[in-house]
């Protein structure tokens, strides 16, 4: 993962539809309702549902005090899922903090309390246990998934295969039957998820992040496809 998002916490909340939330661990399938902590140099995935795509708000912050704020709430990356069923107050923050103003000591006082009222609402949250969520189990789809993350973005489905020491077709066999997708499914997926994690957290051009991602050439269409609040 790029190195400007290692210190950065991000907080998405499922406004509508579904998706499934991957981490190196776990799947996990997320509906409206639901949200998903990613916590700095985690690497994860997340990819909206086919027949009903989600739309999120979410927010990222880091700072002095990020790391001290965020062990006052039982939101983790153990346990990274929570669920509210009254957002109201929540979006109304989300939308508060995109306000454009000043740059002075009363704004960013005013921001610090917002994301404290957001964290208390988080605090709040019911947490989904891990016992509900699917394992990753299979020794082989666990390190493809981890050479994947130490070799993005220079890896495709043939060389991991190799890395592995396993047949591109049985490997890929075995990867979709863990994770519901093919191996370049999930690869095309995860290049866009960093793309995001870049586009909600740094402010680099799409055109920077493009070439971060291994992109040949601008993905204007995916990476666009965003949420709006």
């Amino acid at each position: 993962m790029d190195q400007q998002l290692d210190h950065i916490y991000l907080i998405h909340y499922i406004l509508a539809g579904s998706g499934t939330f991957k981490t190196d661990q776990s799947i996990y399938k997320l509906h409206a309702g639901q949200g998903f902590l990613i916590e700095p140099g985690q690497e994860t995935t997340y990819i909206a549902d086919k027949n009903t795509p989600w739309s999120y708000v979410w927010i990222g912050f880091s700072g002095n005090f990020a790391d001290q704020l965020m062990q006052q709430i039982p939101l983790n990356q153990r346990e990274p899922i929570f669920s509210l069923n009254d957002p109201k107050r929540l979006i109304e923050l989300v939308n508060l903090l995109l306000l454009k103003s000043v740059n002075s000591t009363t704004k960013k006082l005013l921001n610090l309390s917002y994301l404290l009222e957001f964290l208390s609402i988080i605090s709040n949250a019911t947490i989904i246990s891990r016992k509900s969520t699917t394992s990753i189990s299979d020794v082989y789809v666990e390190k493809a998934i981890s050479l994947i993350n130490k070799n993005f973005p220079n890896i495709s489905a043939a060389s991991l295969a190799q890395m592995i020491g396993l047949d591109r077709s049985y490997l890929g066999k075995r990867f979709k039957k863990v994770t519901g997708m093919t191996l370049q499914t999930y690869l095309k997926n995860y290049k866009i998820t960093q793309a995001r994690h870049l586009i909600e957290s740094t402010n680099l051009s799409l055109l920077e992040i493009s070439q971060k991602c291994g992109y040949q050439r601008t993905p204007w269409q995916e990476l666009l496809k965003l949420p709006m609040v």
